[in-house]
């Protein structure tokens, strides 16, 4: 099964990539996966990041840049949500979690233009999504159904350099992941939330170092929550042409 998805996604790729060639003009390949050159594609010079990448990144600033959807989002269903209380609680080191050659990943070809989050070089896919929703094509309606499947949620990256797909952690109930952005071709921020109870919410931020397998935590405060919205389903993929089960 993993090795016919896999399949098709290699054909979802190399239909994009004869396409981009055919529009250029050219008969070099082109890689599909292409970035925002107004956001994403536009790297950030950092420094020291090697030690402690909240040293010298500035959280609030890249947040408000690159993630303004999800601080919209925390202030709709967090009223007393304010960026002034964010904090970084902890640095550590990481190491991937699972690690498989890239014809093992799980995904379904149709949901890449959704939920893969490409580097800037578009070497990377990052993945935040796909291993807790479940995807089924509906002959009716012809539009991709998803629903809710796993309560863990996981962040993957897949390598198209060198052809390997790594699982770098999970997150299990009352945790999840809502968004990503890279920061640089190797640094990526992931926005999140915990749990507190069953009325408030802890928003939360990972940033990871890939070349130096470091990776920060940070949080803000416990926010009481009036709003039942969901940001992946009611936010972010609001506008996608599937159909939320």
């Amino acid at each position: 099964m993993r090795v016919a998805l896999f399949a098709a996604i290699c054909a979802h790729l190399l239909f994009f990539s004869l396409l981009s060639c055919k529009e250029a003009g050219s008969k070099q390949p082109v890689n599909p996966i292409k970035t925002d050159s107004s956001s994403s594609g536009k790297q950030i010079q950092l420094h020291g990041l090697a030690s402690n990448p909240l040293d010298t990144v500035d959280v609030v600033a890249i947040l408000e840049k690159k993630l303004p959807l999800w601080l919209n989002y925390c202030k709709k269903t967090m009223p007393s949500f304010t960026l002034a209380g964010f904090k970084k609680t902890t640095a550590a080191s990481f190491t991937p979690q699972l690690e498989n050659p890239a014809d093992s990943i799980i995904h379904d070809a149709n949901c890449l233009k959704y939920f893969y989050i490409p580097s800037p070089n578009s070497r990377l896919l990052l993945d935040i999504y796909s291993y807790r929703l479940l995807f089924n094509a509906n002959d009716k309606d012809g539009k991709l159904h998803i629903g809710g499947g796993d309560p863990e949620s996981t962040i993957e990256i897949t390598d198209f350099q060198k052809h390997i797909w790594q699982r770098i952690t999970m997150a299990g109930s009352p945790e999840g992941y809502d968004d990503a952005c890279w920061l640089s071709k190797s640094i990526f921020l992931v926005v999140g939330y915990k749990d507190v109870s069953n009325s408030s919410v802890t928003p939360c931020i990972q940033l990871y170092d890939l070349e130096n397998k470091s990776v920060v935590f940070g949080t803000w405060p416990a926010y009481a929550v009036q709003s039942s919205e969901n940001y992946l389903q009611h936010w972010k993929g609001k506008h996608w042409d599937v159909k939320w089960d």
